[in-house]
């Protein structure tokens, strides 16, 4: 009891099943947004690389207005503006679309400062070995560059996971959307917090703790 507030948890008991739904789309969320942000990620990577600079200046210029705006802004656009063109993306696409698109910026500058890192003879030692450029990238190259860069890739993909409690505003039955829905249904706003800040603690404490294991037989390898 806190000043006349008596504590019941059992509110939050009785909607364990919707919360745990809610669980799920954001894992959901969260892992199509890290695949897919990796993907967009390495290809901006590339394309900042390119030596046609219209590909270059056209990722800058990506890279650009995806980090210097909000992932919420992203979604509204997506959801609510893209219908004036006559494009009807449904909600759980267009929070994925958004923060895929914010995030891949950030990743498209990682993946990059990874490659940069590639020793040049790297590049000469797999040539003279006959392998072909796409080849040489793929076997040689990309691997060494996500070593290199996963430590920084494990904080973006751990804000992914926390971004993804921004989708409840496109109406997305996301985890902390259900949350805010049963403070409003029942005014328990302590109790459903606190399992909602317990929960989102533990599922990046998790994806930390995996990706810190990752990190260390990396390093055992080398």
């Amino acid at each position: 009891m806190f000043e006349g507030y008596f504590l019941y948890w059992g509110a939050v008991w009785d909607v364990l099943p919707k919360m745990a739904k809610g669980l799920l789309i954001t894992l959901e969320i969260g892992v199509m947004s890290i695949a897919l942000g990796l993907g967009v990620g390495v290809a901006g990577a590339l394309a900042r690389n390119s030596s046609r600079r219209a590909v270059a200046t056209a990722a800058l210029v990506y890279v650009e207005i995806m980090r210097n705006s909000p992932s919420l802004v992203k979604m509204y656009f997506i959801y609510f503006g893209l219908p004036s063109l006559g494009i009807y993306p449904g909600p759980l696409l267009s929070a994925v679309a958004a923060l895929v698109l914010h995030n891949g910026a950030y990743m498209t500058e990682i993946v990059r400062g990874g490659l940069a890192a590639i020793p040049r003879t790297q590049v000469l030692a797999a040539r003279s070995l006959g392998m072909g450029t796409w080849t040489t990238f793929q076997v040689v190259i990309l691997p060494q560059a996500f070593d290199n860069v996963l430590p920084s890739l494990s904080n973006n993909w751990v804000e992914i996971v926390k971004d993804t409690s921004l989708t409840g505003a496109l109406s997305v039955r996301e985890f902390f959307h259900v949350v805010e829905e049963q403070i409003s249904a029942t005014l328990r706003s302590f109790e459903f917090l606190t399992v909602a800040a317990v929960v989102y603690l533990v599922l990046t404490a998790s994806l930390s703790g995996a990706l810190r294991t990752a990190e260390a037989r990396i390093k055992y390898r080398r």
